[in-house]
């Protein structure tokens, strides 16, 4: 146990570069300025959202009821969002959000607490029904937050192994569905505003050496394993990010971006199925790397409010700066497998691309 959670750190803090050096050919550009002595790692949500005003602005956050996504929450409710929770706990995000309220009683902003169940594609199909139902699909943020790190192999009602499901294949079909209104806001914008989506990887993502690695892990449970799988899945969320970019540009749709990111070690409930002795070890073999919620949700926010990423689209940032793909992820973001796991992903999801 020891072993493993030794190696997911290093996946996570060192890059992995010479392993695909000789695959592949690529040198990603970072094409914008973020101040890094505003931007960093000690950036905190605060700081972010300075001078940002949402009035009007309506953002969707999964899981947005604790830890980062509370965070994420409270900084777009207290710059006066529409602010759209999105968990399975809905009773848990009403009192998130009563406490929230209380703390910014000057904003004019709204929290709204629904359910949402990501292991459930009948749920999540439920969830945007509701969404239409209530008048809240004119989104202009959406943040995919949710996240579970599941310590046994279980199927859902779908068929998929949990942490893929949660994590990606939940997002991925929620994604689809809200494509088509996401666009139809996006039209409705000044030619300065787009519509933003954030999704929340990991630097786990690293573990992810192979194709096969990838394909084993919806369903294959002699392949399962926990920290295996946990970053499968934030592999796929940022080959969802990588792929729905390049399909929006050949779309021609340059009123949407979409990024992924890194939020860094945080001591969250992620972890809530496990034994609890266990989660304190983790966290604390984790404390030299560790940020606070705010400081964790800085990254997101950076992406969904910074103007200097206004046609930035595809990128994958840590600590508020955006970082070049490495190792595997980076042959596969070039050689056609990003684009194999889309097309899985759809399958599985019984979805397609709408534009």
């Amino acid at each position: 146990m020891v072993c493993c959670i030794t190696i997911l750190f290093y996946l996570v803090y060192f890059d992995d570069e010479e392993i695909h050096r000789k695959n592949c050919r690529f040198k990603m550009t970072i094409s914008h300025n973020l101040d890094p002595s505003l931007f960093n790692s000690s950036t905190t949500a605060e700081k972010v959202m300075r001078d940002v005003d949402l009035t009007n602005k309506v953002a969707l956050v999964t899981g947005g009821n604790t830890g980062i996504g509370e965070s994420t929450v409270e900084a777009l409710y207290s710059h006066h969002a529409h602010v759209i929770i999105a968990s399975r706990n809905v009773e848990k995000s009403e009192q998130v959000a009563k406490e929230i309220e209380s703390r910014h009683p000057n904003s004019k902003g709204k929290c709204t607490c629904l359910s949402l169940d990501l292991l459930s594609f009948t749920t999540v199909k439920s969830f945007v029904q509701e969404l239409k139902d209530n008048n809240l699909l004119a989104l202009d943020l959406v943040i995919f937050n949710a996240g579970l790190f599941s310590n046994s192999f279980i199927k859902t009602e779908d068929g998929y192994e949990r942490t893929i499901a949660a994590n990606h294949l939940g997002h991925f079909l929620l994604l689809m569905e809200l494509l088509p209104h996401l666009k139809a806001r996006a039209d409705q914008l000044p030619k300065d505003e787009k519509v933003r989506i954030v999704i929340v990887s990991s630097g786990a993502h690293k573990i992810v050496k192979n194709k096969q690695q990838v394909i084993d892990s919806f369903r294959d449970e002699k392949k399962f394993s926990y920290f295996g799988n946990y970053g499968i899945s934030k592999f796929l969320n940022l080959m969802t990010a990588v792929v729905l970019a390049k399909k929006l540009k050949q779309s021609n749709i340059d009123n949407i971006i979409v990024n992924s990111i890194h939020p860094g070690w945080i001591a969250t409930d992620l972890a809530r199925d496990w034994n609890s002795a266990l989660v304190g070890f983790i966290n604390f073999l984790g404390s030299a790397f560790r940020k606070t919620p705010s400081q964790g949700a800085s990254t997101t926010l950076t992406c969904a409010v910074a103007p200097e990423l206004h046609n930035v689209s595809g990128g994958y940032f840590e600590d508020c700066q955006e970082k070049s793909l490495t190792g595997y992820t980076k042959t596969a973001s070039i050689c056609g497998d990003f684009e194999e796991f889309w097309n899985l992903s759809e399958k599985y999801t019984n979805t397609k691309y709408p534009f």
